[in-house]
């Protein structure tokens, strides 16, 4: 689609960009108010609660017998170590996926794989051995973990307690260590049984889960990391033939499930009972003192810093007004509504005029000094001069005596002032032109039809209330369509 009839490098006016904001001065001073007292707020209650702890430490640290302070602090810092250490276990507990497995209802799939090495005798089962260390270090790694862990949203800690691999030859070689009289004897025997059989190693991968569904997933991920891996594997160590011989699901339970959830529990207890008998011995004033210092140091309390200062408040003031000002300017920036009056000028090349609202005096005239100097090199009309202009236009492209029909385009006529648009059009039917007004030609056909029916277009918008995506659609259509617009009233 050719969009030439839209000018995408248009640029900012930064005059009209600072009437604009300092139009909104009172909106920019109250924000900056609100927000800087909100900051200031908050300022004050975080200082007043770190002074507050500053003081209760201090406080407490007094009630403390010199003699036996540098002890109570011992304690002190023991305890936040065994706090810390009980607060990241129940995290653990009560995050984890493994902790939460029904361990009588545990989904355990079983994967074995066949590593065949079709190569001579010697050295082959030391070969052998490389590939399934070589495979399991693929799916032992952080990588995999992480992989596993990022798409099936559980934590990488779970992630390794949940798959197991393991690795043997069947008929290879046995070590077997003795002792006798003291002296350690190392023997080594081949099977007889494989001596002239290839070797074949066989890779175990174990994935236990919530459910089948989770094993399932979990299993992708190795078949793709194997698949992945052989051709290096096969370039680096020797070639081979990788193939997935047993895929089995149960349900069933797990001890080793039972047995790490009651040992993680029995940890918590016994740090839990070694954190109380800490503070045994000690008086109430120690007692307190150690309680505060734990909390102080597990819930991150600020401490040492200053009461609040009248700079804070100036500095949360000027923090405000920044805000301000940059939501402001991005306002303007993105805004969803006509904020310039040359905007249409501008971005779609189409002669702007700018009328009244109120169609009184010229705005030249007005009390604001900053309107004065936004549009102090444009010219604003009043509803009967825009249309004597505009017949004007009219009849130097037309025959004087030929009865005319002009259509008033808009986005949506439903922010304009009616009063405003009968006066234009009892104005036009004065010099003889016959008007007639619509909207959203996007999707109305009774606007499409008057357009059809009318000689002359023009559009007309409100400032601060037309919408700048209904006008872009407004005059893609008039472009896409071939429709010749004579102009654009802007409405003040």
């Amino acid at each position: 689609m050719d969009r030439n009839y839209k000018n995408e490098e248009s640029a900012l006016r930064v005059k009209d960009l600072g009437c604009y904001l300092l139009e909104k001065r009172k909106n920019i001073l109250i924000g900056t108010i609100i927000i800087g007292l909100l900051f200031s707020a908050f300022s004050i209650y975080k200082n007043y609660l770190s002074y507050k702890n500053q003081e209760d430490e201090q406080y407490l640290k007094k009630n403390v017998d010199v003699q036996r302070r540098q002890y109570v602090e011992g304690v002190a810092t023991q305890s936040v170590y065994y706090k810390k250490l009980i607060d990241s276990e129940n995290a653990y507990i009560n995050n984890s996926v493994y902790m939460s497995l029904d361990w009588k209802n545990t989904a355990h799939l079983t994967l074995q794989y066949e590593v065949e090495l079709n190569e001579g005798y010697s050295s082959v089962e030391n070969k052998l051995q490389l590939l399934l260390k070589t495979y399991e270090s693929k799916i032992k790694n952080d990588s995999f973990y992480n992989t596993v862990s990022e798409n099936t949203n559980i934590e990488k800690n779970d992630i390794v307690d949940m798959i197991s691999v393991s690795q043997n030859i069947p008929g290879g070689t046995t070590i077997s260590i003795n002792e006798n009289n003291g002296a350690t004897q190392i023997t080594t025997q081949a099977n007889e049984e494989n001596n002239n059989q290839e070797y074949i190693g066989i890779l175990t991968v174990i994935i236990i889960g919530p459910d089948t569904q989770f094993c399932k997933s979990v299993e992708n991920y190795v078949t793709s990391t194997i698949e992945q891996s052989q051709e290096s594997i096969a370039n680096e160590i020797g070639q081979h033939t990788i193939r997935l011989i047993s895929d089995s699901i149960v349900t069933s339970a797990d001890d080793a499930v039972r047995l790490k959830q009651t040992n993680m529990l029995s940890t918590v207890d016994a740090n839990q009972k070694s954190l109380d008998a800490l503070t045994t011995g000690l008086s109430s004033d120690e007692t307190s003192y150690v309680n505060y210092i734990v909390n102080k140091n597990t819930n991150s309390l600020t401490s040492n810093v200053k009461i609040f200062r009248l700079k804070q408040i100036s500095m949360s003031f000027w923090d405000g007004l920044v805000l301000m000002i940059l939501y402001w300017f991005m306002k303007y920036l993105y805004c969803k509504r006509l904020i310039s009056i040359y905007t249409i000028e501008d971005v779609y090349a189409q002669n702007t005029y700018v009328l009244d609202t109120k169609d009184k005096l010229s705005l030249n005239k007005s009390n604001s000094k900053i309107e004065k100097f936004r549009y102090n090199d444009i010219h604003i009309y009043s509803a009967s001069e825009l249309v004597d202009m505009i017949t004007a236009l009219i009849l130097e492209k037309d025959e004087p005596d030929k009865s005319h029909k002009v259509c008033l385009v808009s986005s949506d006529l439903s922010v304009l002032d009616p009063k405003m648009l009968d006066n234009i059009t009892k104005c036009f039917a004065s010099n003889g032109i016959i008007l007639e007004c619509g909207d959203h030609i996007s999707f109305r056909p009774e606007t499409i039809q008057k357009i059809g029916n009318s000689d002359y277009i023009i559009t007309i918008e409100r400032i601060n209330k037309s919408v700048l995506t209904d006008i872009d659609a407004e005059m893609k259509y008039l472009f896409e369509k071939k429709v010749d617009v004579l102009g654009s009233i802007v409405v003040l």
